[in-house]
């Protein structure tokens, strides 16, 4: 067998396998054996068709139509042999016989070799927040709110009233209802941040029965504000809960008896979602300083691996019951996710080339968690059919390694506190700055790719699909 390979550009290549006749014998055996199975023949039972007569009536047929598979198996053994790491499927591309034999030409993908850019010492910002009694005595607030209890009212003497409103869509030029339009009835929280501010003003101090005209905010730029005639039909205030004891064992069911252990915890849990945020601030930096350090080609299939991806969580985001998630279809959407998927592909391939490079592995102090789990749930398997069991599973290892791999850059970067408030100024400015960039590209015609700081649909977790596009034949 003689191997040739031809480099197409840099993530794609061609290889040439070429098999003398002499080579290809054994394959053609192997095919005539199988197709032995189902000939029939006059004068012969189906599986018993001497070997000579299927070679002369069928065998030209037989050995071209076991070419592709022959192809199939040659280049699985030489992409083992040579350890080729191949994406997506490899596409046969031409057959081409001679007296001497024949000659496959294989197209696949692969990673492209490209310099892995400086990713220790980097520069970072966190942003640092200490949680205060008042946030601790707003999300007791909310608690008590949604725990709250109705009593009917006559009128609206503050924002801590529940009212029902008969909204009647009105003419803009008469100021008479219009009557091919059904009136709609809300209910409104006066209390509510989402709230119209001139809705609330013109509801406060109201009685059940009386009417005011409304005109609610426009929707966009190019659309008229609606005018409404409302009634007030139904008047209720909110009675919150007290902050009790009774409140606490009640609300926790009987897990915390004071008011000053539901303070503690409700303190350490908004802390904890803090610093998560701020973890995920870190690695959103990370992702970004280091997409945009790296310009290699991105393989297609890898690209569009991910959109689907990507495709399939903006789905599952809107709902499986949603009619307009339904009717999409990957197909149709696919250059909506090229730019952000370009961005997360070349991202794996960097993050995979840094665990390689930190030699990061997966111990069983991290698959302690998954043991304890699988103990708890009865299950009769000793620690190696565990340990081979998670450390096939991708699901699992990828985020563990994904995660360590973000330890060992954080654990080598500047990180610089800053305060909340001034981290989210620049946030703004940044947001900002890229709606520039967007309005200049749509006027321009061009999409920017290396300017995408959006993040959306990005896992940084990467479940399920981390090292999973390498095919190791």
């Amino acid at each position: 067998m003689e191997t040739n390979y031809i480099t197409l550009d840099p993530c794609t290549q061609e290889v040439e396998i070429t098999l003398a006749n002499h080579e290809l014998q054994p394959h053609y055996s192997k095919a005539y054996s199988e197709a032995a199975k189902n000939i029939e023949v006059p004068g012969f039972r189906k599986g018993k068709v001497p070997l000579p007569i299927i070679k002369q009536r069928f065998g030209r047929a037989i050995e071209a139509e076991s070419l592709e598979n022959i192809a199939n198996e040659e280049f699985t053994t030489i992409a083992r042999r040579d350890n080729l790491r191949v994406l997506g499927n490899p596409a046969l591309r031409d057959i081409r016989k001679d007296p001497n034999g024949v000659t496959f030409v294989i197209r696949y993908e692969i990673i492209p070799d490209f310099q892995l850019g400086e990713y220790k010492n980097l520069s970072l910002v966190t942003p640092a927040y200490t949680i205060t009694d008042e946030d601790v005595a707003r999300e007791i607030d909310e608690m008590l709110l949604r725990a709250s209890t109705l009593e009917q009212a006559e009128q609206v003497t503050d924002y801590m009233h529940l009212v029902k409103v008969k909204f009647t869509v009105l003419d803009d030029e008469t100021n008479i209802p219009v009557l091919s339009e059904k009136p709609s009835i809300q209910e409104i929280f006066l209390d509510n941040d989402e709230v119209d501010d001139d809705l609330k003003a013109s509801l406060l101090n109201t009685r059940i029965g009386d009417t005011f005209n409304y005109v609610a905010p426009a929707e966009d730029e190019e659309t008229l504000p609606m005018r409404f005639l409302c009634t007030v039909m139904e008047i209720n205030r909110i009675i919150a809960a007290d902050f009790t004891n009774e409140f606490v064992e009640t609300f926790t069911k009987g897990r915390l008896a004071t008011t000053e252990e539901l303070r503690n915890e409700l303190r350490t849990y908004m802390q904890q979602v803090h610093e998560k945020k701020a973890r995920e601030a870190i690695e959103n930096q990370i992702f970004d300083i280091l997409v945009d350090s790296h310009d290699f080609a991105v393989p297609q299939s890898l690209i569009k691996t991910v959109s689907k991806v990507m495709f399939d969580d903006f789905k599952e985001r809107l709902g499986k019951d949603n009619p307009q998630a339904k009717a999409m279809k990957f197909e149709a959407m696919a250059d909506v996710f090229q730019v952000p998927a370009t961005r997360n592909a070349r991202w794996e391939i960097i993050y995979n080339r840094i665990i390689e490079e930190e030699a990061l592995d997966v111990t069983d102090e991290d698959l302690k968690v998954y043991f304890d789990v699988y103990r708890s749930q009865g299950e009769n398997f000793n620690d190696d059919q565990l340990r081979e069991y998670f450390l096939s599973e991708q699901r699992i290892i990828g985020p563990i390694l994904m995660r360590k791999m973000y330890d060992r850059i954080i654990e080598e970067a500047l990180v610089t506190e800053i305060p909340l408030d001034e981290y989210l100024r620049q946030q703004e400015e940044q947001n900002l700055l890229q709606n520039q960039f967007d309005d200049l590209d749509s006027h321009e015609g061009h999409n920017h790719e290396g300017h995408d700081h959006s993040h959306e649909g990005h896992d940084h977790s990467h479940e399920g699909h981390g090292h999973s596009h390498e095919h190791q034949h």
